[in-house]
């Protein structure tokens, strides 16, 4: 992200604390207020609306080009997980290295990217009521799990989907997942339990709280 949008992402969240927005149930809130037709989601009016009711030391010209950066998915609209991972910005180092973990667990062969028959040695798609039935196979339930992966990545990025993650596609994924749980040690026991992790989850006492560069 240029450094003159980082700035302006700083104001703004600056005066959404200012006004209680801390935390995803006041930014929820205040996502709530913004959103002036309860669409669910924020168009360029009531974005343009909101920074000015909120006086944002932003010009015009610049909430326009803000917005569009916010709007990841390149739809015209702003939706919730697009706001929040804006305003929350980008996981932890503490939440990153336990990602990092899970992605080297998956990478079996340490070529930095995760393919079918990797992913397939974690996650049992015989279960998934496609393949039950017969509709699908489990490769095809495989692959569009993967996807999932992939996809905010892509947005982004304008990079094609393919049958591989690699390690900025998990990473991505997870900063969405990330921006949607404020405890530490929850993240913590979600990447543990999905992956397979070995070891002890995280001492509660000595979880950070997120975003927190020193344990408490």
């Amino acid at each position: 992200m240029p450094k003159f949008q980082s700035i302006l992402i700083q104001r703004f969240r600056k005066a959404l604390k200012e006004r209680g927005g801390r935390g995803i149930v006041g930014l929820a809130r205040q996502f709530k207020i913004f959103d002036d037709n309860g669409s669910g989601s924020l168009d360029m009016n009531e974005f343009v609306k909101a920074v000015q009711d909120y006086q944002v030391d932003i010009e015009e010209i610049d909430i326009k080009g803000l917005f569009k950066s916010m709007d990841i998915d390149g739809s015209g609209e702003i939706d919730f997980n697009e706001f929040l991972r804006t305003v929350v910005g980008e996981m932890s180092q503490f939440r990153q290295n336990l990602v990092e973990k899970a992605f080297k667990t998956l990478d079996v062969n340490m070529d930095g990217e995760i393919s079918i028959e990797e992913f397939h040695q974690k996650y049992n798609a015989q279960q998934h009521p496609d393949v039950k039935t017969g509709k699908r196979t489990e490769e095809e339930v495989l692959i569009e799990f993967m996807e999932t992966f992939q996809q905010h990545h892509n947005n982004s990025t304008g990079h094609k989907r393919d049958n591989k993650i690699t390690i900025d596609e998990f990473i991505e994924y997870y900063n969405n997942i990330s921006c949607n749980i404020e405890n530490d040690q929850y993240f913590d026991l979600m990447i543990t339990n999905a992956w397979g992790l070995e070891g002890d989850s995280s001492n509660p006492a000595t979880m950070p709280f997120a975003g927190s560069k020193r344990k408490i």
